[in-house]
């Protein structure tokens, strides 16, 4: 399973809402040019204490494809 987690400290006050935009807009066009069966996919994101929080899926694999189903029916369930 390929899952990266990122942690990133800002110096100014984050508004998750835009973050969030521009990385899914990222990962639109990194998915588009990226010449490759498989993709990236943002699996969990949130800011606290002016830090942001980005976990990152590569999906190459059925392991980590079943990983984000799961994911999805937790949040679903929540």
């Amino acid at each position: 399973m390929y899952v990266y987690s990122y942690c990133i400290e800002c110096k100014y006050t984050v508004v998750p809402k835009e973050i969030l935009t521009n990385v899914k807009h990222s990962f639109n066009v990194i998915n588009s040019d990226f010449n490759s069966p498989y993709k990236f996919v943002l699996s969990d994101f949130y800011v606290r204490d002016n830090k942001m929080f980005l976990d990152i899926a590569y999906v190459t694999n059925d392991a980590t494809s079943e990983y984000l189903q799961d994911l999805n029916k937790l949040k679903k369930g929540s």
